[in-house]
């Protein structure tokens, strides 16, 4: 049985210019490399994000001026996904995205099993992967998965969060 943790973030549309979709496991050791101005700090400071550090203690420590939804999460079909063992063993996902009608406001979907990158990447003109925007969402996973919850959370109750994805859904 593996630890209770994180285990993968996924970014779908988000803070990487020109990338649509991007993977990182840490479920093993874990080497992050590439150039200046990549987003290997980005990336880094999403872990502190899963385990309760609010967005704004997140984006104060680095150069980005902007408001931590606003840099993760630019576009109404930019995601991060979560993908983590419960304390009962279970693999389950949250994936979150930035709540249209708030400010600053992120939405998070509790949802049991695995990440399915076809839930929200679709095939979009000229056979580019698109990823559908937040607010067809729900009725995609409704359509193929099951959610255990909807979680609307301004950014400072992160903690609150971390303590349930690790408790299990």
């Amino acid at each position: 049985m593996m630890n209770a943790g994180l285990t993968k973030v996924i970014t779908i549309n988000s803070y990487q210019k020109n990338k649509m979709f991007s993977e990182y496991s840490f479920d093993a050791p874990t080497q992050i490399t590439g150039g200046n101005g990549e987003g290997k700090t980005s990336l880094l400071r999403l872990i502190p994000f899963f385990y309760g550090a609010t967005g704004t203690q997140i984006v104060r420590k680095s150069n980005v001026n902007k408001p931590f939804a606003e840099w993760y999460l630019p576009h109404n079909n930019s995601y991060i996904v979560f993908e983590y063992i419960t304390a009962r063993g279970q693999v389950a996902h949250v994936i979150c995205y930035r709540n249209l009608s708030t400010k600053g406001g992120i939405v998070y979907l509790f949802v049991k099993g695995q990440f399915e990158q076809s839930v929200i990447i679709k095939q979009g003109s000229e056979d580019k992967p698109c990823a559908i925007g937040c607010t067809k969402l729900a009725a995609e996973l409704n359509a193929t998965v099951w959610i255990t919850s909807r979680v609307l959370l301004a950014s400072k109750s992160t903690e609150k969060l971390s303590k349930t994805l690790i408790q299990g859904i």
